[in-house]
């Protein structure tokens, strides 16, 4: 009987060639260790331990201590699309490939008491809030993962999640609007919510999510706004193909889904702007237009593993960020607490308020000063609305968690 060729064949000469040019000094100690240790496992009888220890030994020389990383990250992106696998453990993470090929996270469950201790904190702020005289409102971010649907094998909770926050918001009177609706309304298909690669909002989700926080805060609270700034006819969409990977991207390769990169949205106004922008812990002080104040271009390339494009807007996330709107916005003075969802939105709004104080609470070793309490800044500033801009509710232990209120009150 005739065997049937085995195309893994071809993809294992070719990752094989590019490893063997690629390595030298440690990448061939690392290489040789991770062998020994398997070899080790299977005298032990432990021939399964043996066969993931070493595959992920390799996956970590291959991606760590080579001269041709991004190749080889590349390379192996093939493999795990052309043998159709669909989950990976990365970097003490869980990156899957969704049905529709977009790509999702793993988001395990979370007791009710963490969500209550989640809500706890929001609640304190709203009662700063109020009694500072500010009207408050928490605006809830649906995450991807609600959206998609990952393989059989990987469990996860974010749809759970979110409605039981959401619910218990609710259910403790504290003033929140999900924006599931907003977007279920904007007339983006649920797949051009967020990028492929990445668990954020597409740019022009964001505007989209930026008019919807403008309608929601003028019912509630009369926040004029001028909605034809918030219109996509308004502003010049220069998009650019292939250009971005984002960050489970980053962690698995450029062609672990078939859609390959994203492309990526530069929004830029047919109308007048002119903004101030004061960094405090970064000294930064200056004025310009919208593309002036909100695209930091020095994150924009098409660099797949060394760049974030999506980082150029907003310059990614400061501690605060205060602008200051020159040409007359409605009246307010806004602090906006917010994750990284709010880089596509911040700018926006900012177009609609005269002074919008941009605050970002979590723990990142990257930024620079210290955190500082939203409680203290309440205190020293007279603001007429305090808004709360978060994606949904992470593992207790993430750094992009609501969580990180704890440390900022």
């Amino acid at each position: 009987m005739k065997k049937r060729f085995n195309a893994n064949i071809i993809v294992f000469v070719f990752f094989a060639v590019f490893v063997a040019v690629g390595v030298f000094g440690k990448c061939l100690v690392g290489i040789k260790d991770t062998a020994k240790e398997a070899v080790k496992q299977v005298k032990d009888g432990k021939r399964g331990e043996a066969v993931e220890n070493f595959i992920s030994g390799i996956d970590k020389v291959t991606t760590e201590d080579l001269r041709y990383h991004d190749l080889l990250m590349d390379i192996n992106s093939v493999k795990y699309l052309l043998t159709n696998t669909r989950i990976v453990n990365k970097d003490d993470s869980v990156i899957a490939r969704a049905d529709s090929g977009s790509l999702v996270s793993l988001i395990p469950e979370m007791t009710d008491s963490q969500i209550n201790a989640v809500a706890d904190k929001i609640e304190g702020l709203q009662n700063k809030a109020q009694a500072s005289g500010a009207d408050f409102l928490y605006f809830a971010a649906p995450g991807k993962e609600i959206y998609e649907t990952g393989p059989e094998n990987l469990k996860t909770y974010a749809l759970s999640n979110y409605d039981r926050f959401i619910d218990t918001l609710n259910g403790r009177h504290i003033c929140c609007y999900d924006l599931r609706q907003a977007l279920a309304s904007s007339g983006i298909s649920e797949r051009d919510y967020f990028f492929i690669t990445d668990h954020h909002w597409r740019p022009t989700t964001g505007l989209a999510m930026t008019e919807a926080i403008c309608r929601e805060l003028d019912s509630r609270y009369g926040f004029p706004y001028d909605s034809e700034k918030l219109e996509p006819e308004s502003y010049r969409i220069d998009n650019y193909e292939n250009y971005f990977l984002g960050s489970k991207g980053k962690k698995v390769g450029t062609y672990f889904t078939a859609s390959g990169a994203d492309d990526f949205q530069i929004l830029l106004p047919k109308f007048d702007t002119r903004l101030h922008e004061d960094i405090p812990h970064n000294n930064v002080s200056r004025d310009g237009d919208f593309e002036t104040i909100t695209y930091y271009y020095e994150h924009f390339a098409k660099n797949y593993y060394g760049k974030n494009p999506y980082a150029a807007y907003s310059g990614g996330n400061f501690r605060l960020q205060i602008i200051r709107n020159e040409l007359g916005g409605n009246g307010k003075k806004v602090l906006l607490v917010r994750d990284s969802f709010a880089c596509v939105v911040s700018p926006f709004l900012s177009l609609e308020t005269d002074e919008l104080h941009i605050m970002d609470i979590r723990d990142f070793v990257g930024y620079s000063g210290d955190r500082f309490s939203v409680y203290d800044y309440i205190d020293q500033n007279d603001l007429d609305l305090i808004i709360v801009l978060y994606s949904s509710v992470k593992s207790v232990d993430s750094s992009d968690s609501m969580y990180q209120f704890d440390v900022a009150f």
